[in-house]
C-alpha cells in the first residue's frame, strides 16, 4: 500500500502536486445514487497512468515517481514518465504534436471515494479524476456539519469534456428519500472498513510498464530499455466492460 496516499494527505494532489479488474462502482452519465457520507477521510489518492484508446486501463506503478509542486515527475521516473519526458523534449511549442503524444504517458492523480449506498445498503467506491474529486470533496467539506443529518444525491451528467459530477444534500424524509433509504441511513455502520480500498487499482512493475509502452506503440529502446523479460508481463490488462475512468 506504499503507492496509496490516504485521507487528508491526498488533498495535496488536488492542489496540483501528483489479471485484475478495477473494483469500482460505475457512475455513468445520468446516474443518481442516494448515499450517506460519513466524513472527509473516506478516500484515497493514487498516481496513475492509462491509455484507454490503446486498451491500457488505468493502473498504478509499483513505485511512485517524485513530483514537483506543479505535479510533474522529476525523480524516480517510471517508464511512462520517461516516455512522457522523451516526447516533451521533442516538443517545440505548446500543444504541438509531440506534446500531445507526451500527454498519453503523463502521470495523473486519481481519487477513490467511498460512500454508503442507501439502496444497496453497502459501501461502494467510485473512481474520480482530479477535477471531479475536487468537486465532490469540496461539496463534502462545505456540508461537513450536515454529514450525520443529511443524505446526499451523487450524480453524473454530460459526456466527454463536459462531464460534471455533483453531490447534493437531501433531507432525511420523504419525498427526498424512501422509507427504506431513511432506515438504511440510520442503520449504516458508523465507520468505513478501509480494507475496501485494498487492491482497487491494477499495479504494474517496471518491466510490465515497459511492455505496456510497447502495447501503446512506443519504442522503449528510445528511453534506454531493451526487450522486456518480465516473467509475468501482462501486456494489456484484461478488458473491462467499461473503464470506470472513461469520460473523466
Amino acid at each position: 500500500m506504499s503507492n496509496i496516499i490516504s485521507g487528508l494527505e491526498a488533498l495535496n494532489l488536488l492542489e496540483g502536486g501528483g489479471g485484475h479488474e478495477n473494483k469500482f462502482t460505475y457512475l455513468k452519465s445520468g446516474d443518481r445514487i442516494n448515499v450517506k457520507v460519513r466524513g472527509m477521510e473516506d478516500f484515497i489518492g493514487v498516481l496513475s497512468y492509462g491509455i484507454f484508446e490503446k486498451k491500457i486501463n488505468t493502473f498504478i506503478p509499483e513505485n511512485n515517481p517524485t513530483l514537483n509542486k506543479a505535479g510533474y515527475p522529476i525523480d524516480n521516473l517510471t517508464p511512462f514518465d520517461k516516455a512522457w519526458q522523451y516526447h516533451m523534449d521533442q516538443s517545440t511549442a505548446s500543444k504541438d504534436e509531440e506534446s500531445k503524444k507526451a500527454g498519453a504517458y503523463r502521470v495523473k492523480p486519481r481519487f477513490a471515494i467511498a460512500f454508503y449506498d442507501l439502496d444497496k445498503e453497502e459501501d461502494i467506491v467510485i473512481d474520480f479524476s482530479q477535477n471531479q474529486a475536487s468537486q465532490i470533496l469540496g461539496a463534502i467539506k462545505r456540508n461537513e456539519l450536515k454529514l450525520g443529518k443529511k443524505a446526499f444525491e451523487l450524480a453524473k451528467d454530460g459526456a466527454q469534456q463536459n462531464t460534471v459530477v455533483s453531490l447534493t444534500p437531501l433531507d432525511l424524509e420523504e419525498p427526498d428519500l424512501t422509507p427504506k433509504q431513511i432506515e438504511a441511513f440510520k442503520n449504516a455502520p458508523e465507520e468505513l472498513d478501509r480494507s475496501i480500498f485494498e487492491d482497487l487499482y491494477y499495479t504494474r512493475n517496471e518491466a510490465e510498464m515497459v511492455d505496456a509502452l510497447k502495447t501503446a506503440g512506443f519504442d522503449p529502446t528510445l528511453i534506454g530499455y531493451g526487450d522486456s523479460d518480465a516473467s509475468n508481463a501482462v501486456g494489456e490488462s484484461p478488458t473491462e466492460t467499461e473503464d470506470p475512468t472513461d469520460n473523466f
